[in-house]
């Protein structure tokens, strides 16, 4: 038993970290706390659900007070979030951004997890 980054129904599931020319090495979970220019992706974690949050900041703008098993306070992340009602509509929006590292992110996301999640779903 331990921390997660995860509320009561959300899990963390993609993290983005814009490029500046202030990081000489990838971004490290000590950044998620701090560092404002991070893009977080959140999936409902029930398995009949599909909805997707999009959360820009850093994670303390959405922790949990108290010392608890998920640290993300759920009311904070959903009033701080965009909401989709699927993945396509997550990226779409982002597609919109134009913000190609960021999409490129995603999609190279996608590829990895999305088509595993959902052949093991049919089996």
């Amino acid at each position: 038993m331990g921390l997660t980054i995860s509320s009561q129904n959300y899990k963390l599931v993609h993290v983005y970290t814009e490029p500046t020319q202030n990081y000489c090495i990838p971004s490290t979970p000590v950044d998620y706390f701090v560092n404002d220019n991070l893009y977080f992706i959140f999936t409902n974690a029930a398995t009949s659900s599909n909805n997707w949050l999009l959360f820009k900041g850093k994670l303390s703008d959405v922790m949990n007070l108290t010392c608890l098993n998920q640290i993300i306070n759920e009311d904070l992340l959903l009033q701080k979030s965009i909401k989709f009602i699927n993945f396509y509509e997550l990226v779409n929006y982002i597609d919109n951004l134009d913000n190609k590292c960021l999409k490129e992110s995603v999609i190279g996301f996608q590829k990895k997890n999305i088509n595993i999640n959902y052949f093991d779903t049919i089996i």
